[in-house]
């Protein structure tokens, strides 16, 4: 067995062939920005996939996109290519090709490359397929412009004045936040960041710092915005900050349903191998590791005899009784198939162990017949600072010592 995917090992010449001519970003596993591995190519100036330009993308085209990230993050070393449509502002609606390259599994790299290539002008879809702009959208759907707030602060943080879209970002009128301390109207789980970068801000005249927190609503609601405060402040303290404030609430819900896409297995529920490699890689920076690798035993009986969809039931249900019989620290993935990943740096092999006793418990219902489950599993511990992949299949080749010492007939 190979939980590691046993693909393609790509070379730093042989992606700069294959990228050569396109802007190139990076992702880790979570969608998050990451830099691009040195001698592969130079990350441009901008970052702008994603939920950031959502707006521009034909509507049917943002699932293909999001299909295609999944389908990477699952598929180490194969190319993945979709074509999306976007509406350029000053072009109109051009065509770009969008490359994305599992190398996580790779130690070298350890991230997801993502290619972009305009493809040139194309046919705008036929009317009714294309976002409405914001005269056209129905009371209580979602607006195309952001909502802005403009502000000015004393060094002290209080609003001299305000104006833009203030009632929808501060639930408040412009008249209420006049002399008041800006930091009243912030959600306090984030006065912390806020008051650092503020105290930062300060020490620096013209320097500017950008902030995400959240702004807490008279009835409870809350906004997420992202906050651009310039220090325009004097030699001797005299004048002002300005604010530029824009409402990112939908925005930031969007990147968490993407993370979310990005690192969870659709069927289980449970972390996608990409996220198991991502969170034991940064576990392991500080702490030891208990790793176990659970293939279940005889389940492709349960496809063969019952189909499919029996099959697909069998894990949902066997990954949410992983779930409940876990530690609490501990965090379970599913690797492919019907091996699972289990893993926690403050419990030990014998709690692992035991959770996936507690799993096995009982028959499975599979709509009439049942199916009592069986498991073989490897656990294994991680020094601090091993190699992710190398763990995992250390905990595999124990899973299958452990298998084949009950089933002396399997290959060696």
């Amino acid at each position: 067995m190979d939980p590691g995917g046993g693909g393609r090992r790509w070379t730093s010449d042989e992606l700069r062939a294959e990228f050569a001519g396109s802007r190139l970003v990076a992702r880790t596993a979570g969608a998050t920005p990451a830099e691009v591995p040195a001698g592969v190519g130079e990350g441009p100036a901008f970052d702008r996939l994603w939920v950031d330009a959502a707006a521009q993308l034909h509507p049917s085209d943002r699932s293909v996109l999001a299909r295609a990230w999944r389908r990477a993050v699952e598929r180490p070393s194969e190319l993945t290519r979709v074509v999306l449509r976007r509406n350029d502002d000053d072009a109109g609606w051009r065509q770009e090709r969008v490359t994305f390259l599992n190398l996580l599994d790779q130690d070298e790299f350890g991230v997801v490359l993502v290619g972009l290539d305009d493809l040139g002008a194309c046919e705008p879809p036929a009317p009714g397929g294309a976002e409405p702009d914001r005269a056209e959208v129905s009371e209580g759907a979602s607006v195309l412009r952001p909502a802005w707030v403009l502000q000015e602060l004393d060094p002290l943080g209080v609003v001299l004045s305000t104006e833009g879209d203030v009632a929808e970002i501060f639930g408040r009128g412009a008249a209420e936040l006049a002399g008041r301390l800006v930091l009243e109207f912030i959600h306090p789980d984030d006065h912390p960041v806020v008051i650092e970068a503020w105290a930062e801000l300060l020490g620096r005249r013209g320097a500017m710092v950008t902030m995400r927190e959240r702004i807490l609503h008279p009835d409870g609601t809350v906004r997420w915005i992202e906050a651009s405060v310039m220090n325009r402040l004097a030699a001797d303290g005299t004048g002002s900050l300005l604010s530029l404030v824009h409402d990112v609430t939908e925005r930031r819900h969007g990147e968490r349903a993407l993370r979310d896409l990005a690192t969870t297995d659709p069927l289980t529920g449970l972390l996608n191998r990409g996220a198991v490699l991502d969170e034991l890689r940064g576990l392991l920076r500080s702490d030891p590791v208990a790793v176990g690798f659970l293939d279940l035993d005889g389940f492709k009986l349960v496809n063969d005899r019952h189909g499919h969809h029996a099959g697909d039931d069998v894990l949902a249900e066997f990954a949410a009784r992983l779930i409940r019989s876990v530690p609490a620290a501990a965090r379970v993935g599913r690797w492919g198939g019907d091996e699972f990943v289990l893993f926690c740096r403050s419990c030990d092999v014998d709690g692992l162990g035991a959770a996936v006793e507690h799993a096995l418990e009982g028959s499975i219902d599979l709509g009439g017949p049942s199916w009592d489950p069986a498991a073989s599993v490897g656990i294994v511990i991680g020094r601090v600072g091993a190699d992710p992949v190398d763990l995992v299949r250390s905990a595999d080749r124990e899973m299958y010592r452990v298998k084949l010492g009950r089933r002396p007939d399997l290959p060696g």
